[in-house]
């Protein structure tokens, strides 16, 4: 966006944004070096794209959409960091991801705003944090304010590296034993669990190996945690920040399934750019001390899922906007064929939009049933954002082949932007292929569009995404199991038929 006009200086544009990369990153694909990634094709088109929601910010009808007043700053700052203190806010910080998932049509599980949500989820139950790590725990205020000041953004990077699981097992008690290398013996190799490897007055180094750290090579900081586990170290139990241009971290991307931006036509979501997944590796990496949230405290390590009940939402969220974005593909699926008058069609549209409505339903249900916690910030309804993502992500992929089935032939019958620039092709294309109040071109282009989030490539690696990011439908039922309390309608039953409570 040129000539921007900044309504903060606590907001950055999109140029800001990009200059911000601009950092001497160590960032590798397919072998090479990248030596910018505001301009590599890999990582330039989510760039670009997170650079358009930066420039969004200053834009007088989505300031309040994007933006609020701090009050301690008395200025205005992005809502990312914003630490909800009643149910109003709580909703407004939604209307935030709301506006990032229609933007990026909800391909990008690792956006602008998501991985703020784990250091205000800590600020929810920041009692204990000081009650086991004081001397840390008001670091994370601390940083959030940092972050809000510098309008940053990055992933947050839980995953472990996947390797040889048998080796784990046969490690005893403590998994991962046999795989942290042969550091922990005074060798020079790599640990797979991210670990402390020394410590002085000014912080700590930090080694070890992540992997899916989606937007990693596109954003300014990471927050890396370990997930508890049996017999994890105190070494091993971290929650910090670090910016992603620290020396030490080699950022590996993986293969891209985003196109050239030409190909607009041809892929008009492809060719967008994508968030870049990687793998990471940190070799003695220095974390300064006001960046540590928890060292060397395992039990910290177990309020994860307390303290990312924020992400989730926002997984939950994201979904739900993409959903309705799906609702609006079908309907216009049908108009460009003209098949609205199909019973079975009209059928299959009524269950895109079911699953739309359900998914909001959940959102909305969220909210409005979410508590303060101990420390005083309103945090979201677990019961509902548990079951609503195991909804969504149990009934995403008949929703993508209803999505399909809608088009037919088209899926199959496309065409490309050089086909029709064939006086000859596109003459008998536009004479046989047209739609419904629309020519055969546009008809194609939308095919193409249902093509991108459906089928293609890129398709399929947000399906996976979609998969892994809100847990697996068999540990969400496990979840939702254990957290759902049935008590109260268990003593119900008992009382009203004559059993014992």
């Amino acid at each position: 966006m040129e000539n921007t006009q900044i309504i903060s200086k606590y907001l950055k544009t999109g140029e800001m944004y990009k200059e911000s990369l601009r950092d001497n990153r160590t960032v590798y694909y397919k072998g090479e070096l990248i030596p910018d990634v505001t301009t590599h094709p890999v990582t330039s088109g989510g760039i670009n794209i997170m650079a358009k929601i930066f420039d969004a910010q200053h834009q007088p009808d989505l300031k309040d959409t994007l933006t609020y007043i701090n009050p301690q700053l008395g200025e205005r700052v992005s809502k990312a960091w914003m630490i909800p203190r009643t149910k109003e806010e709580l909703k407004s910080r939604r209307e935030l991801t709301d506006f990032v998932a229609k933007e990026t049509f909800g391909v990008f599980g690792r956006p602008f705003d998501l991985a703020p949500l784990v250091p205000v989820g800590m600020a929810a139950h920041l009692s204990k944090f000081r009650a086991k790590r004081p001397e840390y725990a008001e670091n994370v205020l601390h940083y959030i304010d940092y972050a809000q000041k510098n309008n940053l953004m990055g992933p947050e990077v839980l995953v472990d590296p996947q390797n040889d699981r048998s080796k784990a097992a046969a490690g005893g008690a403590r998994l991962f034993e046999n795989e942290l290398g042969s550091q922990i013996k005074g060798g020079n190799s790599t640990p797979a669990l991210l670990r402390v490897v020394k410590e002085t007055e000014e912080g700590i180094y930090i080694s070890g190996a992540k992997a899916v750290g989606s937007v990693a090579a596109q954003g300014n900081e990471m927050i890396l945690s370990n997930l508890m586990r049996p017999g994890l170290l105190p070494e091993e139990s971290l929650w910090l920040s670090v910016p992603i241009n620290a020396p030490g971290i080699h950022i590996i991307a993986r293969e891209t399934v985003s196109t050239d931006p030409s190909k607009s036509y041809d892929h008009p979501i492809k060719s967008r750019g994508e968030e870049s997944d990687s793998f990471l590796v940190f070799d003695n990496v220095f974390v300064e001390k006001w960046r540590i949230f928890n060292y060397g405290v395992p039990e910290l390590n177990e309020l994860y899922g307390e303290v990312v009940l924020g992400v989730h939402w926002h997984v939950l969220s994201r979904l739900a906007t993409k959903a309705e974005l799906y609702a609006g593909a079908a309907q216009l699926i049908v108009d460009a064929l003209g098949t609205g008058k199909i019973p079975g069609v009209r059928s299959i549209v009524s269950e895109v939009i079911q699953y739309a409505q359900t998914l909001r339903a959940y959102v909305l249900a969220s909210e409005e049933l979410a508590q303060l916690t101990q420390d005083e910030v309103m945090w979201p309804d677990v019961n509902m954002l548990t079951a609503g993502r195991l909804y969504g992500i149990t009934n995403y992929p008949q929703i993508i082949h209803h999505l399909q089935e809608l088009c037919g032939q088209g899926l199959v019958m496309r065409f490309s932007e050089e086909d029709y620039a064939n006086p000859f092709i596109n003459s008998k294309l536009e004479e046989l292929l047209f739609g419904h109040e629309m020519t055969s071109k546009q008809k194609n282009l939308l095919m193409n569009f249902i093509w991108d989030i459906t089928t293609d490539s890129h398709a399929g690696r947000v399906a996976l995404f979609e998969n892994v990011n809100a847990l697996p439908a068999p540990l969400l039922r496990e979840r939702l199991y254990h957290e759902y309390d049935r008590t109260p309608f268990m003593n119900h039953i008992r009382q009203s038929i004559g059993l014992p409570l």
